[in-house]
Order: structure tokens, then C-alpha cells, then sequence
């Protein structure tokens, strides 16, 4: 039976997983998307797809960081 704190480090590794392929994909993921005008603020769907990438890792990583943190505290009371 997989610990709650496995299931949280799963998921968030699935997530962070999405992110990275958002980063390094070449084309759009999503071709729906491309077809979107005008662009919000101008950015072309490529940029705005890699940004998204890095904003899921980032977010990711603070909140898994976030709740290890918390867990380890409620470990050691």
C-alpha cells in the first residue's frame, strides 16, 4: 500500500512530467489553440506553451515542497 506522502510525489511528478513535455515539444499541443485570435497579449501559442510549462513545474515543485515541509513537521510533533 503506497503512503499518502508516494501518492503526493506521484502525482506531482506526473505534473511536473506535463510541464516538461509542455517546454520541449516543438510544435502546439493542443491544435485547437492555435486557431485562438487574437493572441492574449500578443504571445505567440509556442511561447505561451512553454511558459505554461514552466509555470506547472515551478508551482509544482513549491507546492510539493511546500506540503514534504508540512508533513515532516507533523512527523516530528
Amino acid at each position: 500500500m503506497l503512503s499518502g506522502r508516494q501518492v503526493m510525489l506521484a502525482c506531482g511528478a506526473s505534473v511536473i512530467l506535463v510541464g516538461v513535455v509542455f517546454l520541449l515539444v516543438p510544435a502546439p499541443v493542443y491544435a485547437h489553440y492555435v486557431a485562438i485570435t487574437p493572441r492574449p497579449l500578443g504571445v505567440s501559442v509556442l511561447a505561451d506553451q512553454r511558459i505554461t510549462g514552466a509555470l506547472l513545474i515551478v508551482a509544482t515543485l513549491v507546492s510539493l515542497y511546500a506540503m514534504v515541509k508540512t508533513s515532516d513537521a507533523r512527523a516530528a510533533a
